[in-house]
């Protein structure tokens, strides 16, 4: 295509020709790797001839097809057709006139018309063969594919790696709920803590909120360094200093600290003894008694959810 392109380039140099002497001057050559093919333009007014109409028309007409070679674009066959049918009314009208030069242009034009057509041929062949190559890469890839997985070995060992980036997804959703879920609590770090009515020592104590035991902070600051908190189905104030807001922040040595790593846990000892204890609390959750001695607990949702009945044996 680019050989074509520099081919088109218009160099026209006048040299002198053997001819009529009155065309000599509208004479002009396009040299084409040294090649020199003759362009005759002779203008409307100096064409004195029985054929005027037919030359000043092929004259139009060759230029087109100078512009399609210029532009590197195939020449419409009409076209050539077209020239080649005035060519011999020119000679019928009027033989003197020297329509061999218009001829040796139709036939340069006709021959890189015919390079072009060529070389997109040769181009588009090029692309269908390169698809028809990546087609059998393709498929030679998948029979390949298609034959190992009808081993049952592979078919094992694929089948093992999936169960273990399964598990592997279900153990990092596990790991992020539960940061999740710490985020909402903070820890007592103390072996009890209690938890009174009013931001104040003097206030009345309510409960004793146990070590490791996760509390929900709902001060947004502490008021004379208490905060007010729900432990369990308590709600009260706790001494703020005494709380810290990740599990592996506790420092204090405890049996519940395992039991505070794995889930939700409260231990709250209630003064006027109430009936409710850490023995009533199942992975964070208050336990209930059905009518039938069923035990159940309360999702986040609002629906029941049931456990084994000894968990409720110490609850009222």
């Amino acid at each position: 295509m680019r050989t074509l392109a520099k081919a088109c380039a218009l160099v026209l140099v006048f040299l002198p020709v053997i001819g009529t002497a009155q065309h000599v001057k509208f004479l002009s050559y396009l040299d084409v790797n040294g090649e020199q093919v003759p362009i005759l333009r002779v203008t409307n007014e100096e064409i004195k001839s029985l054929a005027k109409k037919n030359i000043i028309s092929i004259q139009k007409d060759l230029d087109k097809c100078m512009e399609y070679c210029t532009s590197v674009t195939e020449t419409p066959y009409h076209l050539f057709n077209q020239i080649s049918t005035m060519l011999m009314v020119i000679d019928a009208k009027d033989s003197d006139w020297p329509r061999h030069f218009y001829n040796k242009e139709l036939t340069f034009y006709k021959k890189q018309d015919r390079k072009l057509k060529t070389e997109k041929r040769e181009e588009k062949r090029a692309i269908e063969m390169a698809e028809i190559k990546k087609r059998k890469e393709n498929l030679r890839a998948d029979s390949i594919v298609s034959a190992r997985m009808k081993d049952p070995r592979v078919v094992d060992s694929l089948n093992r790696a999936w169960e273990k980036s399964e598990q592997q997804r279900l153990l990092a959703e596990k790991i992020r709920r539960y940061e999740e879920r710490m985020k909402l609590f903070d820890f007592v770090n103390v072996e009890s803590l209690n938890l009174r009515e009013k931001p104040s020592k003097d206030s009345k104590k309510i409960a004793t909120v146990g070590a490791c035991s996760h509390v929900s902070v709902m001060s947004e600051k502490p008021l004379n360094g208490y905060v007010e908190v729900f432990a369990g189905d308590y709600h009260g104030y706790v001494y703020a200093k005494y709380l810290v807001g990740r599990v592996e922040e506790l420092t204090i040595e405890s049996n519940s600290k395992e039991t505070a790593l794995q889930m939700y846990f409260v231990h709250v000892e209630s003064k006027n003894n109430t009936g409710i204890t850490d023995e009533c609390y199942y992975n964070g959750q208050r336990l209930f008694k059905g009518p039938e001695g069923g035990c159940f607990y309360y999702t986040h949702s609002g629906k029941k959810r049931y456990v084994k009945r000894y968990k409720c044996a110490g609850c009222k």
